[in-house]
């Protein structure tokens, strides 16, 4: 699953925008703000990347069996 992130340095923000599998309904964003990891873009990038294409992946689920 690829997804598109975008890090603003000066807001201290990272979303995450993944695209929805075929067959399922939404793209899943969010924002993240662990602020003490800004230091490390990349582990920061890392980080969001895994948090929400699990948490994406159980929205997608619970809307899938709710539908």
């Amino acid at each position: 699953m690829a997804g598109v992130v975008k890090a603003d340095r000066q807001q201290e923000v990272v979303s995450v925008e993944l695209p929805a599998p075929p067959g399922w309904k939404k793209v899943f964003k969010a924002d993240v703000f662990d602020k003490y990891i800004l230091s490390n873009p990349m582990a920061y990038v890392t980080l969001g990347i895994l948090k929400f294409q699990a948490l994406s992946i159980l929205i997608l689920l619970a809307e899938r069996k709710l539908s």
